[in-house]
């Protein structure tokens, strides 16, 4: 490797063939681990996009057929809760500024997502979001965290990238809003990083990776969560020991500072 590609740039701190070092004060190395810091999107230029956005997600198709109403003051009180929870557990929300241009910006998740090295800027599908990388960047330099490289080869986002254990990403696509040329892009990174990818071509049915990722990582995401089983006879309950508290990132939430120090 010669002494031009080992220079770190503001827009791309990886290193070719690998050997990027692994960040201190931010980064994430599992999906589950001691969430510090999180990044959110700002809900004031929120709005439901409805068939702008139905080729890119069956949730909204469905929605549609549905007929269900979009509630804009439930949503904001929503969000609000969403941070105060994570504000109450201590952790420190960031929030990107507002752009009526970029309504679904508060998906911060699909935008970018965080790795041991630092952030990366993803390529969203959608026209009317391909823009979101801009307010993104400006976050991560006005901060200066790293940004580990940009996403270029097509389509892709940060809910795609799960690291369901340290050392062990699953990357997914659809074909659409993730594409499988982008995905084997980022999972080369990591591999030249050291990190074990597992692929997980999934239906396009699922907006991305999460709601199935973390049912690999034995989390169940709310948003899938299967009705309660009858609870267990006293002689057979199990009574385990504490563990460290676990992280959730929906689509909302993308983590920019998240530790596991001990193994799955």
């Amino acid at each position: 490797m010669s002494d031009a590609t080992a220079i770190e740039t503001p827009l791309c701190t990886r290193r070719e063939q690998g050997g990027t070092a692994v960040l201190e004060d931010w980064g994430i190395n599992s999906e589950y681990g001691v969430l510090r810091d999180v990044l959110l999107g700002s809900p004031d230029a929120f709005r439901w996009l409805g068939e702008e956005n139905a080729q890119y997600s069956a949730l909204v198709r469905d929605t549609l057929r549905r007929g269900y109403r979009f509630d804009r003051d439930l949503a904001l009180r929503q969000h609000a809760e969403m941070v105060d929870a994570y504000r109450q557990a201590g952790v420190a929300a960031h929030l990107l500024d507002a752009s009526e241009e970029q309504p679904y910006g508060v998906y911060a998740r699909d935008s970018n997502f965080m790795t041991p090295f630092g952030a990366v800027v993803t390529q969203l599908a959608n026209p009317r979001r391909r823009g979101e990388y801009a307010n993104v960047l400006r976050f991560y330099l006005s901060r200066d965290i790293p940004v580990y490289d940009l996403v270029s080869a097509g389509n892709f986002e940060g809910g795609d990238f799960n690291m369901i254990a340290p050392g062990c990403v699953l990357i997914g696509y659809t074909g659409l809003r993730g594409e499988e040329v982008a995905a084997r892009q980022v999972g080369g990174w990591m591999e030249d990083e050291g990190i074990e990818v597992r692929d997980a071509p999934i239906a396009t049915e699922f907006r991305d990776l999460t709601p199935p990722a973390f049912a690999v990582a034995g989390i169940t995401a709310p948003e899938t969560a299967p009705e309660p089983a009858p609870p267990a006879p006293a002689a057979e309950a199990t009574v385990l020991p504490p563990a460290e508290p676990p992280m959730y990132c929906s689509g909302l939430s993308s983590a920019i500072a998240a530790w596991n120090r001990s193994p799955l």
